[in-house]
């Protein structure tokens, strides 16, 4: 298990393992994911970025691509990291992947000097209990999400990352 960092140019291989994940979309959005899909998320930021850094992986497992992680670093404050999209392809679902994909992306986190990193759960999408075997706390309840069709709520979680000696 390795993540390999996404370019631009490989927007494609994105769109692609995006394409795969199509349950998600459907909760989240209410919709499959578009077209660009790929390219919206690799230009996405948040309205206020401070002086976050966006990174992109691809998760790789035996040398095939089996999904993806979009993280901002020093955000929403400094030495924290926000994943804003964490996924597996739905036929590598289930079979432990996601716990190991976690912990090579808490590792890079450490790396990076980063002291703690947050997701959001939307409450249309029931991941929050991964999160939480992750070692992850409930923050903030109840924000607003609006999807492309779609209306929730976001439950932001926390984990403190412990430093590497």
């Amino acid at each position: 298990m390795k993540l390999k960092p996404v370019s631009r140019e490989d927007a494609p291989l994105l769109q692609g393992l995006l394409e795969q994940v199509p349950r998600f979309f459907q909760a989240v959005d209410g919709c499959p994911p578009g077209p660009s899909a790929a390219l919206e998320l690799l230009h996405e930021m948040p309205q206020t970025p401070g002086q976050c850094q966006k990174l992109d992986f691809f998760i790789e497992e035996n040398d095939h691509l089996v999904g993806g992680v979009d993280v901002l670093f020093h955000y929403p404050e400094a030495g924290v990291a926000f994943i804003g999209l964490f996924f597996l392809i739905e036929p590598m679902q289930g079979m432990k992947l996601g716990k190991k994909a976690y912990a090579e992306l808490e590792a890079l986190l450490v790396s990076n000097s980063m002291t703690a990193v947050e997701c959001g759960v939307v409450d249309l999408n029931p991941v929050e209990g991964f999160w939480q075997k992750m070692g992850f706390d409930q923050v903030v309840r109840s924000r607003n999400f609006q999807g492309k069709h779609t209306r929730g709520c976001v439950t932001v979680l926390r984990k403190n990352l412990a430093a590497q000696p």
